[in-house]
């Protein structure tokens, strides 16, 4: 391939886990799932890598997120991670909500299992913008 390849990942998650309360090296942990594990594989294969995503854990002020972000570049340089910092109810309603609740059913064959709540909705639709 001619110049340089780059992938950009947006998924719910980045592949690790943040933990504010802890200090260096223990604040930043490699996630596990499916997707962390696929694309672990592939990484090398590309000149860049971009992951988007929320970094599973909650910060208190925007100071806390600017240390966390910068830890994350840290911790992994082989891959630019760029974290979407969500609040808890954001985490709730987003995913637990919408997208486990929701979307997943429907997108499964489990329709009959499928819940859904304008709020759910309407998170899902703040967290995407």
């Amino acid at each position: 391939l001619a110049g340089m390849v780059r992938v950009v990942v947006v998924s719910n998650r980045l592949p690790v886990t943040i933990h504010p309360e802890k200090a260096p090296p223990n604040d930043v942990e490699q996630s596990s799932g499916g997707l962390v594990s696929a694309m672990r594989s592939v990484i090398e294969d590309y000149d860049e890598v971009v992951w988007i995503g929320w970094p599973g854990g909650f910060v208190s002020s925007e100071e806390e997120e600017r240390r966390m972000s910068q830890r994350l570049q840290e911790a992994r340089t082989d891959v630019s991670l760029r974290p979407v910092w969500l609040s808890r109810e954001e985490v709730e309603d987003f995913y637990n909500g919408f997208s486990n609740s929701s979307l997943w059913p429907l997108l499964h064959w489990m329709t009959p299992y499928a819940r859904f709540r304008k709020s759910w909705a309407e998170s899902y639709r703040r967290v995407n913008q």
